[in-house]
């Protein structure tokens, strides 16, 4: 739909796509334009990583709830207005959209050109399916009610065979909004609502304990009544420790006890509420020699998959493009140290917000520079160099026909491509590294091209392959088609394409687990601003704080059957 009527979007049809990653780099960029934010001195990465999440709410929750910059600018919140307003210009600037805008940019069209786009869009779709009802934002919604004008809509959730569920609402931080049923039920009035209130998977115990603690929500729907059709089972272990080693200890002990008295390994997990906790239990496990699988861990983050795909993003870019892009570009091309890289890049950063220039722009400049007050004569050559390579690359993609071939041509360029071309894609215990990926024997750069001929393949079954070549010269229009798709498939989960290991435990954070199922499960760190986790700078936090974490350990409870610790 956006890309039909990108025009009145104001933007053109072959339009990028910035995934999670991009719009948090683009959102703290906004901030340093705007002064709210500076770069980071030496060994303050961890300060640096902060803001950056800080910025990525503040757009995230301001676009789920419909709001612009005029709106945050009513509400008080100037900061954040000011913030927003530039990350928009930064998106215009790019000819680009994140993901929010998908749903945004769908509600404009239909909300200013509703003639042209809302009519014919629901000609076209006379019936409406929702899945997972209880995960959408206020935009969402609001999309559905363009969309459903008809009121014929179905709402199901056919994961573990139950029915959509308000009680598990746990993506707030990504725009869920749990009062969409309420305002579901008003708006659509009078269609039929069927519950499903028994639980085939948990014991009574556990779902009775889940009952008792979501109830204590005001949001909770009173007329649900959920019970087990299996017997009452195990009681739930409470375990207190004094420690971090002692809390590792103390669970690592039961699942060895477990997997010793028949229990196989990959049905025990261990979940928390926060990722640095995972690394204790981590660190436990290889000390122990226990296999475990880290759910989250894939290729396309490591370092210098991640390098190599910003060099394909600069090629497309505009003189004046994405500054985060062609920092990370111009970085992995500079043939230096990765910290002597990073204070290059930082010296152009600094350059060119003083002089309100792009990044590309400001580097050329300085590099092009005979001598530096600030950069040495080798970091000159070696700039220069980088750009060189960049220049070079744009020119191959616009005149090489072959995808496959601009690909290696860009790693080629790398002066990490021995890393590419020989580091695995998976590890193992006896290579001194965390047992949290399949056993792949391919290259880093081998997994990058099947990836390549697989998006190939889908597009030549598609017949677009050759409309393109007869249409254009060059394959850089289809390099962003295949850009488009990695950060669409990456957005949408990147443990799909993960295999969980045979026999390992997995471990994972609450909001990953969703959906899963274990007959073992140890929930752990069960304290006071652990879970629930109540930030620091969210003191007093309001209710729907807290019913969110009610709704958020109540998911997880049921994942155990028939043991839960």
């Amino acid at each position: 739909l956006c890309r039909e009527h990108a025009k009145l979007l104001e933007r053109t049809s072959e339009f990028t796509i910035f995934g999670r990653q991009q719009q948090r780099k683009v959102a703290m960029e906004a901030a340093r334009i705007e002064g709210l934010a500076c770069l980071p001195e030496e060994g303050e990465r961890a300060e640096e990583k902060k803001a950056e999440l800080h910025w990525e709410q503040v757009i995230t929750r301001a676009k789920s709830e419909g709001k612009g910059a005029e709106d945050l600018e009513a509400e008080g919140k100037l900061d954040e207005s000011r913030t927003l307003h530039r990350y928009q210009e930064l998106l215009k600037k790019c000819n680009a959209l994140d993901l929010h805008d998908f749903v945004n940019g769908a509600v404009q069209l239909l909300e200013k050109h509703s003639e042209e786009v809302a009519e014919a869009c629901q000609r076209k779709w006379s019936h409406v399916l929702v899945d997972e009802f209880q995960d959408t934002s206020s935009m969402q919604y609001k999309l559905l009610k363009f969309l459903a004008s008809h009121r014929s809509v179905f709402l199901p959730r056919l994961k573990q065979g139950s029915a959509v569920d308000d009680d598990q609402c746990i993506f707030a931080f990504n725009g869920s909004n749990v009062g969409n049923f309420a305002a579901f039920r008003a708006d659509f009035g009078g269609g039929a609502e069927v519950r499903l209130e028994s639980n085939y998977r948990s014991t009574g115990t556990i779902v009775a304990a889940a009952q008792a603690l979501i109830r204590s929500n005001e949001s909770h729907c009173a007329a649900k009544k959920v019970v087990s059709e299996q017997d009452s089972g195990e009681s739930i272990r409470v375990l207190e420790c004094r420690t971090e080693q002692t809390e590792c200890s103390t669970v690592l002990d039961s699942v060895l006890a477990s997997a010793a008295a028949g229990t196989r390994l990959s049905e025990i997990s261990i979940l928390y509420r926060r990722q640095v906790t995972g690394r204790a239990f981590q660190e436990a496990l290889l000390q122990r020699g226990i296999p475990f699988n880290l759910h989250g861990t894939a290729v396309y983050h490591r370092k210098a998959v991640r390098d190599a795909v910003a060099v394909m993003w600069a090629i497309l870019l505009e003189e004046n493009g994405e500054s985060s892009v062609a920092r990370r570009a111009v970085k992995a091309l500079l043939a230096v140290g990765r910290s002597e890289a990073k204070k290059i890049a930082e010296r152009i950063e600094k350059m060119a917000a003083a002089e309100d220039k792009s990044f590309l722009a400001t580097a050329r400049s300085l590099f092009g520079c005979r001598i530096s007050g600030t950069l040495t004569s080798q970091q000159l050559i070696q700039g220069r160099k980088a750009l060189q390579s960049l220049k070079v690359l744009r020119t191959v993609a616009r005149q090489e026909q072959s995808l496959s071939a601009l690909v290696h041509t860009v790693v080629a360029h790398l002066p990490q491509r021995g890393t590419l071309e020989t580091k695995a894609a998976a590890v193992n215990q006896a290579e001194g590294k965390l047992l949290n990926e399949v056993a792949d024997p391919r290259s880093l750069l081998e997994v990058i091209m099947a990836d390549v001929n697989d998006f190939l393949r889908s597009q030549n079954e598609g017949g677009g392959i050759e409309e393109r070549k007869a249409a254009q010269v060059g394959c850089a229009q289809l390099l962003r088609s295949f850009l488009n798709h990695l950060a669409l498939r990456e957005a949408q989960s990147d443990r799909d394409r993960q295999a969980e290991n045979k026999n390992a435990i997995t471990l994972t954070t609450m909001h990953q687990s969703k959906g899963l199922e274990w007959d073992e499960v140890y929930v752990v760190r069960l304290s006071d601003n652990e879970i629930p986790l109540v930030h620091e700078s969210s003191r007093g936090a309001p209710a729907s704080t807290l019913e969110e974490e009610r709704r958020l350990f109540y998911v997880d409870p049921g994942k155990g059957a028939p043991t839960l610790e």
